[in-house]
């Protein structure tokens, strides 16, 4: 079978190869014409030592359309508008920026449709213009743009009736973001998003010739390329621009994590100033980023019949900075059940009509901002006997300790008072002579799991029949407590 790897693995080499002699001829020019962009860069925190990056201090509201026009044409419209900005001249550029970019996306789709031929047979039953911010930190917004008409499907017509965008935006001066802006001047960045597209090519087949998706080898990242952000990675946008890609109306994302980037990026760093505030907002909200740390699935065992249901996931933990952390992570995420012996007891009990289950797999909760939460989950149904036990995990790698709630909580009465309101709206059955001891009592047990938004405490008290109610009490980082969270201050 033909395929463009072997022309793919050439354009590497020639890239490699072109920025090699670009470097060296660097080295030999004597007049230093680099130094002028090095002293442009601002002094940035390793990647491995960043933990957070700071949520804007904009309030974001949608402004919407759901109306029909004289043609009953439906015209649906949902994009953003920003407050909160202190320079409102950017602020109001920026949001008419914003509902003029849907306005003419939707425009250019309805050019291309009144050229139809069959433009008479065609009736439009909607139009539509939706737009979100996909990051929100540090300065910087991204806001995803899409637009389309809708009308009956006509066999053999390829007119494409949608397009997406993506854009970014400084809110210093409403200026917008370049790919080159997310990265340090000096940066090979081409070169390993390169890498990162070609992998998705090859993963997806798309370098054989029947696969019918590329007419031509990749050409490489473009200046003008299309791309986004999330707090999550980077985001290269596969469209019409990419013309050696077969363009289906809808574009292809590659995502690439922010830790595969990790010290070439500049883009927290570029248009934020720690003493600088540009929100009307005294106090900006943290927002955590991806710990290098990750689980990795090794073990798969699900199986079903009439006797049974059994589903067994098990891994281990990498990355981990402590090794005595690792180890007792990866002994806590081990399985421990006799599968033949379940399978023996599943095949008695089938006879009376009973069928057993079991399932066994981790769930990880948060693991960001040098925290990590997680807890193995273990179901067993089996014998007439119902066992589900939860072991919780939480840790805090840059103080090096297990946590306890009161390492997250700067004011612990307050989560009392909560946890009283949740059993209230919850109506969980405790009787007020024993609610104080018995909310007393969860917090000190030390079960319990938390993310950016909430925890989730194991509540239970004995002589309290609990048995027909959730034990575990969800309460959400709300209004009332955000502030007594230690790692979002």
């Amino acid at each position: 079978m033909k395929k463009f790897s072997i022309l793919l693995a050439l354009l590497l080499m020639i890239t490699v190869g072109c920025e090699e002699k670009s470097n060296t001829a660097a080295a030999e020019d004597k007049s230093d014409l680099t130094a002028p962009v090095e002293q442009k860069v601002k002094e940035i925190m390793p990647f491995k030592d960043r933990k957070y990056i700071y949520e804007n201090g904009i309030d974001i509201k949608f402004e919407e359309v759901n109306e029909r026009d004289e043609n009953m044409v439906r015209h649906a419209y949902n994009y953003p508008t920003i407050s909160g900005l202190k320079d409102k001249e950017v602020q109001d550029r920026i949001n008419k920026e914003v509902e003029e970019v849907g306005k003419s996306m939707l425009s250019e789709i309805e050019t291309k449709f009144a050229s139809l031929k069959k433009q008479g047979e065609l009736k439009i039953n909607q139009k539509n213009i939706n737009a979100f911010l996909s990051y929100n930190y540090n300065n910087v917004i991204f806001i995803e743009y899409g637009a389309s008409i809708d009308f009956p499907y006509t066999e053999g017509e390829t007119f494409q009736k949608y397009r997406n965008l993506c854009l970014g935006y400084d809110l210093n001066t409403g200026e917008r973001i370049k790919l080159e802006d997310v990265f340090k001047p000096g940066s090979d960045y081409k070169t390993k998003l390169n890498n990162f597209v070609c992998q998705y090519i090859i993963e997806h087949n798309y370098d054989d010739y029947n696969s019918e998706r590329m007419t031509k080898p990749f050409q490489g990242i473009r200046d003008y390329q299309s791309f986004s952000l999330s707090s999550d990675g980077l985001i290269i946008i596969l469209d019409e621009k990419n013309d050696e890609f077969v363009y289906y109306g809808s574009p292809e994302y590659v995502f690439i994590p922010m830790k595969a980037l990790q010290d070439e990026l500049y883009i927290f760093d570029r248009y934020f100033e720690e003493g600088k505030n540009i929100y009307e907002k005294e106090k900006l909200s943290k927002k955590l980023l991806p710990n290098t740390i990750e689980f990795k699935a090794n073990k798969l065992i699900q199986e079903e019949d009439k006797k049974y249901f059994l589903s067994i996931v098990e891994g281990e933990f990498i990355n981990v900075p402590d090794k005595e952390i690792e180890a007792k992570l990866n002994e806590m995420v081990q399985c421990s059940l006799d599968i033949d012996a379940f399978k023996k007891k599943a095949k008695n009990e089938s006879v009376s009509g009973r069928m057993s289950y079991y399932n066994f797999r981790v769930d990880i909760f948060l693991n960001s901002g040098g925290y990590l939460s997680v807890a193995s989950n273990e179901n067993l149904q089996q014998g007439g006997r119902h066992k589900n036990e939860l072991k919780p995990f939480n840790y805090d790698f840059g103080l090096n300790k297990e946590l306890n709630l009161e390492d997250i909580y700067t004011d612990l009465e307050s989560l009392k008072e909560e946890m009283k309101r949740q059993i209230e709206i919850n109506r969980i059955p405790v009787p007020e002579e024993i609610l104080d001891s018995s909310i007393e009592k969860a917090i000190q047990t030390n079960k319990f799991y938390f993310d950016e938004y909430a925890v989730v405490i194991y509540f239970s008290q004995e002589g309290v029949e609990l048995e027909s109610y959730n034990q575990w009490i969800w309460i959400p980082w709300n209004e009332l407590i955000k502030d007594k969270i230690k790692f979002l201050q």
